[in-house]
């Protein structure tokens, strides 16, 4: 049977024009199938997160730390009732603010998790340069002290270096680890319900509680105090106020009772376990396409619960094919060799297509002669409202692609 290939190289482009010097199918298109035979990807601009958002609106922010506030009362302290939502930021140094860019396209969990874990270290540093061995926790209880200090401030008598640690679960959720320092004088916010949803936690602000763990926000909780969550609002989202810890024994009273050296701090901290598989969750990319100019068939597609028309010539899911050990544990070192995790995650050349797959072949309507030839990289990524879109492939300049058509005589 009459049987022909085209062979597409295309760099830094999604889209490739294609205009033969004289037709080359013998016949009508009417009497030819075409197929994909080959694809094969080597893409390092498209992340698994939406790295192109951008401020003002804070749709790139994962995940942000902010300082608890306390007020003065006579001889003791009380928490803030109605200050600005300024206060509570932390923005020295934009270093308290885990964006879905951070410098590079993160390609995997794997990285993800790393970037994640050296972002804890960031804010970790800067608790230790804030600290001076010796002072009262009355200077720094809600109060956060902001000092220039190189030296590592000494807690309980033990050198911390490491306050804010991440690390996955055996069955891939996300682990935070804290130390009591930590959950005293900060909390975790997650401006954005997107990334509320991928983590699985059902509250903006995360919170713990110093003394033993207990986190705000639990309606099941036994103290009132902690079914709701830690920082209430106004209207206007102005103004936020800070709700204080359970009575006698984690509020803020009790806790700016805690000196230096106390074996409250002693190397202790707390870990806080969200509710979704990251290896699930996390990944916007959902499959690639190859769409062409050529006269096929109208094949039906049904996309969320609508039929539309589908002209492309093959989709495949994304894959995981590179094998990557990640170790995690429950230190407050956050990455550490205690559990081990094997996952598969995109990294390098990868063939959606080849040899030992089989072929989709398409039928193609009549035209009288075939000279020109566009074909087009798609992506399938996850939305906001959590419908799929399809978006041209983002490339870099060191990116590339191939695709081979296989036409072949329907007699």
């Amino acid at each position: 049977s009459d049987s022909r290939f085209v062979s597409v190289f295309a760099d830094n482009t999604p889209d490739v024009d294609i205009t033969f010097m004289i037709p080359f199918l013998q016949r009508p298109t009417d009497h030819y199938m075409v197929g994909v035979d080959n694809l094969t990807i080597s893409l390092s601009a498209l992340g698994l997160l939406e790295d192109t958002l951008t401020e003002p609106a804070p749709k790139d922010i994962i995940l942000q730390v902010i300082a608890k506030r306390k007020v003065v009362l006579g001889n003791t302290f009380g928490p803030s009732l109605d200050r600005a939502k300024g206060d509570f930021l932390v923005t020295e140094n934009d270093n308290m603010k885990f964006r879905t860019f951070r410098g590079s396209t993160i390609l995997s969990l794997n990285e993800f998790m790393i970037q994640l874990d050296g972002f804890g270290s960031d804010v970790s540093a800067k608790i230790e340069k804030g600290l001076t061995a010796g002072v009262s926790a009355t200077t720094y209880i809600f109060g956060y002290a902001t000092g220039t200090n190189t030296v590592d401030g000494i807690v309980g008598g033990q050198n911390i270096s490491k306050h804010l640690g991440f690390y996955l679960t055996p069955d891939g959720r996300l682990a935070i680890v804290g130390s009591k320092l930590f959950w005293a004088n900060f909390i975790i916010w997650f401006p954005n319900k997107k990334y509320r949803r991928i983590v699985g936690i059902e509250t903006e602000f995360l919170s713990l509680t110093a003394t033993d763990g207990q986190t705000y926000g639990n309606a099941s909780s036994a103290h009132a105090v902690l079914r709701r969550e830690v920082i209430a609002r106004n209207g206007a989202d102005t103004e936020w106020t800070l709700k204080d810890g359970v009575a006698g024994v984690d509020d803020i009273v009790t806790l700016s009772t805690w000196d230096i050296g106390d074996e409250n701090w002693q190397g202790q901290s707390h870990v806080w376990v969200a509710g979704n598989c990251l290896l699930s969750s996390l990944d916007r990319r959902i499959s690639i396409e190859l769409g062409a100019s050529l006269p096929m068939l109208n094949s039906p597609m049904v996309d969320h619960n609508e039929e539309t028309p589908d002209f492309v010539l093959g989709r495949w899911m994304f894959p995981r094919t590179a094998e990557s050990v990640i170790s995690g544990g429950s230190t407050i070192q956050g990455l550490s060799a205690l559990t081990q995790m094997v996952q598969k995650d995109h990294m390098g050349v990868i063939t959606l297509q080849g040899a030992k797959d089989r072929v989709l072949y398409h039928t193609l309507r009549p035209q009288a002669k075939l000279q020109t030839v566009r074909l087009r990289l798609f992506a399938r990524e996850v939305e906001d409202t959590w419908k799929m879109r399809t978006m041209a492939v983002p490339t870099s300049s060191t990116d590339w692609w191939h695709a081979r058509l296989h036409f072949v005589s329907k007699d």
